[in-house]
């Protein structure tokens, strides 16, 4: 088994990447009732979807389940390397986690981050339009893979009524306002030790995860509600 980056598929032949709150039971009762040994690699996403297809490659199996991110699920989807499972057990998972080879585990959610020793209260962002607001200029982070949360904030928009050349101009002020980074992990580390001040999109449980540790960042204004809207991704 192998686990990498966040959400799940639990199919043959699998690898999963684990990032953090991966969920995942504990191996030791599957042991005892079936007396398989079961081993774990964990990695990043990147890292789980470049040996799976390595080992496809080089006709080795050398998982049997995996869990990871949405886009490395569809990777894998693509490359016919998952097996369609249809047990009693997805009589428990909602349709939205349902995938024609995979099956979701968990719903991770896109919102902006900030350290809050740099980002005082009432200045963080209260939308996602404001990410472009000057104000922000050299002190926002973007990853440079988030083309899902760029394809949801762009969807959301045009559904409220904006034009595509009204979006086009808010996304190059808002990459004009950012730098580039790879990696929500490597994100999180720049914005705790105050390198950058603010993330455009984080997930929240990385963000939760650094805030129980005493990092100083959050994802919630003061009055503990956001308006940003929230957009959850499997």
């Amino acid at each position: 088994m192998r686990t990498g980056g966040a959400p799940a598929g639990t199919h043959h032949p699998g690898q999963q990447a684990h990032r953090g709150r991966c969920g995942l039971p504990p191996p030791g009762p599957f042991e005892r009732d079936t007396g398989i040994h079961v081993t774990v690699f964990r990695g990043n996403s990147e890292t789980v979807l470049q040996r799976t297809l390595q080992e496809s490659q080089a006709r080795r199996a050398g998982a049997d389940a995996v869990e990871t991110n949405f886009r490395e699920m569809v990777a894998l989807s693509d490359n016919k390397l998952l097996a369609k499972y249809d047990g009693s057990a997805l009589d428990k998972v909602e349709k939205t986690g349902k995938f024609a080879t995979w099956t979701a585990t968990r719903l991770n959610i896109f919102h902006p981050a900030w350290n809050t020793r740099l980002i005082k209260p009432g200045e963080e962002p209260t939308s996602w339009e404001e990410l472009a607001d000057p104000k922000y200029k050299g002190r926002i982070t973007l990853e440079v893979s988030d083309s899902d949360w760029y394809e949801n904030v762009t969807h959301y928009w045009l559904e409220h009524g904006k034009s595509r050349a009204e979006i086009d101009q808010l996304w190059k002020k808002i990459v004009a306002n950012s730098k580039v980074a790879k990696g929500h992990t490597t994100m999180m580390q720049f914005l705790t030790s105050g390198q950058t001040h603010m993330e455009a999109m984080n997930y929240t449980y990385i963000t939760t995860r650094s805030t129980t540790k005493g990092a100083p960042v959050t994802f919630l204004p003061k009055s503990g509600k956001s308006t940003v809207p929230a957009f959850p991704r499997p």
